[in-house]
This record gives C-alpha cells, sequence and structure tokens, in this order.
C-alpha cells in the first residue's frame, strides 16, 4: 500500500470518528453511556449532547 492511499485511510476513519461522537445540531463532542445485560448478552448504547440537550437512538450490540 502506498503512503498516500494510508494517509486517505486515516483521514475517512476520522471523519467517520468525528461525525458519530459529534451532535448533529450543536456540533458539540456527544456524552456516551453503556448499560451491560449480561443475561441477555447485549451492550445498549446511549449518547446526549449536554449543549443542546438532544438524546440520540439507544443502540444495541450483541455479546458473542
Amino acid at each position: 500500500m502506498n503512503l498516500k492511499k494510508e494517509t486517505d485511510i486515516k483521514k475517512k476513519y476520522q471523519e467517520i470518528i468525528n461525525k458519530e461522537c459529534t451532535c448533529s445540531i450543536c456540533g458539540s463532542k456527544l456524552e456516551f453511556s453503556h448499560f451491560i445485560d449480561y443475561g441477555f448478552k447485549k451492550v445498549k448504547e446511549s449518547a446526549v449532547c449536554n449543549e443542546c440537550g438532544v438524546k440520540f437512538q439507544i443502540r444495541d450490540y450483541s455479546l458473542n
């Protein structure tokens, strides 16, 4: 892999991370919380923006 392609991949990765961690309304950093349910082997993730108060959807993840 050449250096330019590697740099482009890293930039794209950082853009995705920034988008997922930033409020789409005001642009502030989101605060995430996680609840682990070992009985059902699931993790629930929620996000809230402390600046504008918007709560984002709860995402469910499976623990395999």
